[in-house]
């Protein structure tokens, strides 16, 4: 596998872009250029107000339209806010209103925009060079004398991206319109190409949240299918470590003595399998439901099943629904950031780089015993309860290079052939299957390290195997018949 090791290269980059069907009938007659300032603004706005399959506002500040638009991105804006793409959240004056500290406005997509459906365009030739080593720090604004920030600076300078032809990703052809399931998949793979592409050309910053103390940096705010292709140069493993449900675990400092033994033994187990339990969710969107009920005090599921278990509990987060979310990631920070960081500065500790609620490491990285025991300590001063760190190991020949555009024989088909061919509904289907497949398969070969030999974890990682071999073949077989038209076609 091929690692971009150079540090002031030039990339020319493939930018692909979400467009509102409504938008794409306005624009599609337009020159690539233009069609490129419109199309950017509202996938930027799509992409990043996308999570977990909901999406919400989203802050911008303008000096995003600014890099990539260009000093005249006002017009661009005001035409979508007028043929009603987008929305900006004003003041009761009607004037856009910034967010807190004037950096930023708050965009939406607007829900009859939504509503007309999306397709993926690729954008071509844009060339973006990498920023010098020594001009890191000054071009991107972070304070090197800052221990903290200083340290990450330097582990993050010992990341390498795979090289484009590698990044799996990267190779959705396009135009094609997509479902509501393919629409979730390109969301996250625009957003880890956005991520990835900072990260490998150095245009990243490094900082602290302004209410929790959390560190941002780009590995931090890449889906996990983006951090697949980060590496650090010294190795071909990657060793990952998580706190196991960790806001749950900080939550054990605010549990009422007379319930904390009982919450603690759901603890023991899988408290997001107990709340789901007898109910047709599933463990990720329990995360995300817990999360809201911690945030905002929302009324849903999760709120329901602590009022009924843990009735003074939940009367404690009901009280405090305000600071609760803030509490738990200070604490978290608290630990991983202004605790563990200090720690390996002061031990030597090089090449560890947190990650909120976890961190990652080269697999040269000798202090493992050292830093899994320092946080389980400091979590069990601060909660009283000692807390499972889970972790799970990356090879690069573990994530073979995905068969894009390659039947048996080796031969190919080019990006326009490709895209011609996913709008036949039976090709297409099989495409999108394939991969979906593909990305089951990982998450589940991801759990096996974690859960070490849990049956059910390894039957639905075989399954899924056995889908994607099989949704393979198809998809070759599909090529192949293709391909062997279009020979007989060109005699």
């Amino acid at each position: 596998m091929n690692l971009n090791m150079t540090t002031n290269k030039k990339y020319l980059y493939v930018t692909k872009c979400l467009i509102p069907q409504m938008l794409w009938q306005r624009i599609c007659d337009l020159p690539e250029s233009e069609q490129f300032r419109y199309a950017y603004i509202t996938s930027f706005i799509k992409v990043m107000g996308t999570d977990n399959n909901r999406f919400h506002n989203v802050n911008i500040s303008h000096k995003v339209w600014l890099n990539r638009i260009g000093s005249g991105y006002r017009r661009y804006i005001d035409d979508l806010k007028a043929w009603n793409i987008i929305g900006i959240q004003t003041n009761e004056d009607g004037s856009e209103s910034f967010s807190e500290g004037h950096h930023a406005k708050c965009y939406s997509i607007t829900l009859e925009a939504n509503k007309s459906g999306w397709i993926l365009k690729d954008y071509h030739k844009r060339k973006s060079k990498s920023v010098p080593d020594d001009l890191v720090a000054v071009k991107n604004g972070f304070d090197l004398t800052d221990p903290i920030i200083s340290y990450t600076y330097a582990s993050m300078e010992l990341l390498l991206v795979d090289d484009e032809n590698d990044i799996q990703s990267r190779n959705i052809p396009s135009v094609i319109p997509l479902d509501e399931d393919q629409l979730e998949m390109v969301c996250d793979i625009i957003k880890g190409e956005h991520w990835l592409r900072k990260l490998e050309t150095k245009n990243y910053t490094i900082d602290y949240g302004k209410n929790s103390g959390r560190l941002y940096h780009p590995v931090i705010c890449m889906p996990k299918t983006a951090r697949e292709h980060v590496w650090f140069q010294d190795s071909d493993v990657v060793m990952d470590y998580d706190i196991k449900s960790c806001f749950p675990v900080l939550l054990t400092a605010m549990v009422p003595e007379s319930e904390k033994a009982e919450y603690k033994k759901v603890l023991d187990g899988d408290i997001y399998a107990s709340i789901i339990e007898g109910t047709t969710r599933d463990r990720e969107d329990c995360k995300v439901a817990f999360q809201q009920f911690l945030n905002g005090f929302v009324s849903n599921y999760v709120s329901k099943w602590f009022e009924q278990h843990f009735p003074l509990t939940f009367k404690a987060i009901e009280g405090d629904y305000q600071n609760m979310s803030k509490r738990l990631q200070t604490m978290e920070s608290n630990i991983i950031v202004k605790g563990l960081i200090p720690l390996c500065i002061q031990n030597g500790y090089t090449g560890l780089i947190t990650c909120h609620d976890g961190w990652m490491n080269s697999g040269t990285f000798k202090h493992e015993a050292e830093v899994v025991n320092y946080v389980k300590n400091e979590i069990f001063k601060v909660c009283g309860y000692m807390p499972v760190i889970k972790a799970s190991r990356r090879k690069q020949d573990d994530n073979p290079p995905f068969p894009i555009k390659a039947n048996s024989d080796g031969k190919t088909v080019t990006d326009e052939e490709h895209a011609l061919l996913l709008q036949h509904p039976t090709y297409r289907n099989v495409y999108f299957e394939m991969r979906g497949a593909d990305r089951e398969r990982k998450q589940w070969a991801r759990e096996i390290h974690r859960c070490r030999g849990d049956g059910r974890v390894i039957r639905r990682q075989r399954e899924a195997k056995r889908r994607y071999i099989r949704l393979a073949g198809e998809w070759v077989r599909l090529l192949e018949e293709y391909l062997q038209i279009n020979k007989k076609e060109n005699k």
